[in-house]
């Protein structure tokens, strides 16, 4: 954090005095998950079943498709369970643990989307993902929410790893 603060600093020393490049840069870094955000959304809740069975827990897959709807849908930044996703964000598996950017989570899931909260629901509930997370509840017993929210804080991603760059003329 305290590194990140220093680079955000010399950021906008290093910023030219031009609004709408001010502005851009700004919708670049919330883009990119380099800052962190906070505005109105949905969150969607996936919790295990009480049952033992693989059939009874929530996957990685199951967060992946919900996701993927959410970003489908309009959101303009997503975290799981306060890791925020990048473009080089990772939801997986490893053994029975759920890893989002390597670190693993615990049950309950809260997927945090930023956007319009009623634009959010309408067009999630359009998706394949809302009949699947249907499915998971009404056939193996997981405990599914969706909410809004009138206000959520999303942080800036962990990671932000930069692979390339060259000067802007």
């Amino acid at each position: 954090d305290e590194l990140r603060s220093g680079v955000d600093a010399e950021h906008e020393l290093a910023l030219p005095q031009d609004p709408a490049a001010a502005e851009r840069s700004l919708q670049l870094r919330i883009a990119s998950s380099a800052i962190p955000v906070e505005g109105p959304g949905i969150t969607i809740t996936l919790d295990d079943s009480h049952a033992t069975t693989t059939n009874e827990r929530v996957r990685d897959y199951d967060l992946q498709v919900v996701t993927n709807a959410l970003w489908e849908s309009g959101a303009e930044a997503i975290a799981i369970n306060g890791q925020r996703l990048s473009s080089s964000s990772a939801i997986r598996s490893a053994g029975s643990a759920i890893l989002v950017n390597l670190t693993p989570l615990a049950p309950p899931y809260v997927v945090s989307a930023i956007g319009d909260p009623l634009n959010l629901q309408v067009e999630f509930a359009r998706t394949g993902a809302a009949s699947q997370i249907a499915t998971l509840r009404d056939t193996f017993g997981l405990s599914v929410s969706v909410d809004t929210a009138e206000n959520l804080e999303l942080p800036a991603a962990s990671e932000t790893a930069l692979r390339f760059a060259e000067p802007v003329p």
